[in-house]
């Protein structure tokens, strides 16, 4: 089952309001979106969406991508 309008919509908020995070260049405007998305289907708040977004996890999972041990969302 897909996602509706109204969701993909609240990632893309998100993304959007965190654009100016500090990771958010390395990632992307598409992977950036797809972070938040992912991180709402894990049942995240859009809060702590925003905060994880902002925070440093997502240089740690950056500087580590690839390695089969490391999500965006640990």
């Amino acid at each position: 089952m897909g996602l509706s309008d109204k969701e993909k919509m609240v990632a893309c908020r998100i993304a959007w309001e965190t654009a100016d995070a500090y990771s958010a260049d390395i990632w992307g405007p598409v992977m950036w979106t797809e972070a938040a998305q992912m991180l709402l289907d894990m049942g995240f708040s859009e809060a702590n969406v925003a905060q994880i977004l902002r925070s440093k996890m997502t240089r740690w999972a950056r500087d580590h991508y690839g390695e089969t041990s490391t999500w965006l969302g640990e």
